[in-house]
């Protein structure tokens, strides 16, 4: 009971702060919020409200059970842009057999995929629930006008939310935190947090990922 209690009001914390400091901020020409705004040419009419509802069901499965806060660069185009759960493309998302759960929330035939997800989540599923993800700039970062596009948040950009991973760290107390990619990894230094660092998977860095999730976590 002691355990239910504290997971709760963990969840409770984390969610506020969510709420107050990410849902609430509106879109640029080159950051989407998708967990406030819709495209109507790419997601449903309700898009945002399943993207609320996607993250915190997953956060809902990990806050109770996590010890490791891992921060990513950004949400991607092909990704957590439509699922709201970070590091997980639709694709992912639908799989009956995925262990996170969750609706779509985009138009058109078929769910998009992403290959850096589907890396990231074959290295890191060993190790779920004890992960909880998040990202050091959570809306879309894009080029000025083009929203199916990605780009790297800026270093405003990471300070801007800086404080929401702090508080997220401090309301989770991990026993390690981990960033993946050289972003992730400044906008923890500049918040002066310890943290490990791994090369992100993409542009050639999967094998060099793999070895550093295996030594820093262990092996499955």
């Amino acid at each position: 009971m002691a355990k239910t209690k504290s997971k709760s009001r963990r969840l409770s914390r984390i969610w506020k702060v969510v709420k107050e400091r990410v849902i609430s901020v509106p879109s640029r020409d080159d950051a989407f919020n998708f967990y406030r705004d819709v495209d109507e040419s790419t997601d449903l009419p309700e898009g945002d409200e399943i993207r609320r509802a996607n993250l915190r069901s997953y956060l809902d499965e990990v806050v109770g059970e996590a010890t490791v806060l891992v921060v990513g660069q950004g949400p991607g185009w092909r990704a957590t842009r439509f699922t709201g759960v970070p590091f997980t493309s639709q694709a992912q998302l639908l799989r009956p057999d995925f262990p996170v759960t969750g609706d779509r929330s985009s138009l058109g035939p078929n769910p998009l995929s992403d290959r850096t997800a589907s890396q990231l989540w074959k290295e890191l599923l060993p190790f779920y629930p004890d992960l909880l993800f998040w990202y050091a700039f959570p809306l879309h970062a894009h080029r000025p006008g083009a929203g199916q596009t990605d780009r790297t948040p800026t270093r405003r950009e990471l300070d801007e939310f800086g404080p929401v991973v702090r508080e997220i760290h401090e309301i989770m107390e991990p026993r390690m935190v981990l960033a993946v990619g050289r972003s992730a990894r400044t906008a923890l230094e500049n918040l002066e947090i310890e943290h490990e660092w791994v090369r992100h998977p993409a542009y050639g860095g999967t094998r060099a990922f793999r070895r550093g999730i295996l030594d820093l976590l262990g092996e499955d």
